[in-house]
């Protein structure tokens, strides 16, 4: 085969590769969203109960690329659509209720007048809810944590930016959020190589982990999921060091499970939940599994398959648990939300 054949192939497969990449972080997908309910299914220890494909209705019906997942008290369920840049509330049969937020970036300007207003958004990732029902959401692009009532009206945000240095990200005043939990009278955030501990109102208390990039226990690299347990342990998706790993409430390192060196394989941990029993619930986005890990970091079990069908996930990226047991997974490359129960 000549130099110039083999080289308009490798333009081609080029041209192909570049066109795929751009379909799946551009395209959004096509459908009318809603509801899709059929009769339960069981698969590899999860039951499939209903899918949520989107508000089913407005200029946007349908989710694009969903990457966290909340219940609140009632088991209403709120999506971080990310893509979309917005957050859709869902009652607890999958039923739309409203949504709020929409498309905007922070960016420095001559002025100094800021670019950017309250309830938008660039790329939205975890979300969680507070016993008074305030809703946090991490705006990861936009290095915020933005804070809303019950109903999604925009309240505040933080920490203030007082620093816009990128090449700073342990700066207590720049952020990049991914996943966050409130708990204990604190929100406590997934930053790039820690995390970073705020009260109800912003204010930046405290960070746990090293600091530093590493395998040593307390390093922490793109940390992407997070718990807190009533008794102040802090559980952590541990995502580019493929571990989990858990602190005590002072920040001290209790148990580490997986890593490259270990014996336990994880493929990228992503979102954790807590059972009732205070097992450890881990989403795998790689392998599309869901672990279940015990308090005292002991691997019980996986569950879960990749596909499309009820019961399957595609690069699952979080999950939540409902006051009744039930749990909710941001099914991401699939573009939907997947109720399931767990048997295990």
């Amino acid at each position: 085969m000549g130099e110039k054949k083999i080289r308009f192939i490798l333009i081609l497969l080029l041209i192909a590769i570049l066109a795929l990449l751009y379909i799946y972080f551009f395209v959004a997908p096509r459908g009318k969203g809603g509801i899709k309910i059929q009769e339960r299914v069981e698969k590899e220890g999860v039951e499939f109960l209903f899918a949520i494909l989107g508000p089913g209705k407005g200029n946007k019906p349908y989710f694009w690329r969903p990457l966290g997942v909340a219940s609140d008290k009632e088991g209403n369920l709120y999506v971080s659509d990310t893509n979309n840049h917005r957050v859709c509330v869902f009652d607890h049969l999958g039923n739309f209720l409203f949504e709020f937020g929409k498309y905007g970036v922070d960016y420095p300007t001559i002025s100094g007048k800021p670019a950017w207003k309250g309830e938008e958004f660039n790329r939205p990732y975890g979300l969680a809810i507070s016993d008074e029902g305030k809703i946090y959401v991490a705006d990861m692009l936009n290095g915020r944590v933005q804070v809303f009532d019950e109903r999604g009206n925009f309240l505040f945000y933080f920490p203030e930016r007082k620093s816009l240095d990128p090449r700073n990200p342990f700066h207590s005043q720049v952020l990049r959020p991914r996943d966050l939990a409130v708990e204990n009278g604190k929100v406590y955030v997934c930053d790039s190589f820690r995390i970073a501990v705020f009260d109800l109102k912003g204010n930046f208390l405290y960070s746990l982990g090293s600091g530093k990039i590493g395998p040593r226990p307390g390093d922490l690299n793109a940390p992407n999921g997070i718990a807190v347990a009533p008794d102040g342990t802090v559980y952590v998706s541990d995502s580019n060091n493929f571990r989990v790993q858990a602190f005590d409430s002072n920040g001290k390192v209790k148990w580490v499970l997986g890593g490259p060196k270990s014996r336990i394989k994880i493929g990228v941990p992503r979102g954790i939940a807590l059972d009732k029993k205070g097992n450890v619930i881990v989403i795998d986005a790689l392998r599309s599994k869901i672990l279940i890990i015990s308090p005292q970091g002991k691997l019980l079990k996986e569950l879960g398959s990749r596909g499309s069908k009820e019961a399957e996930f595609n690069f699952p990226n979080d999950i939540a648990v409902r006051p009744d047991g039930a749990l909710y997974v941001a099914d991401k490359d699939n573009n939907r939300i997947q109720a399931i129960e767990l048997h295990y």
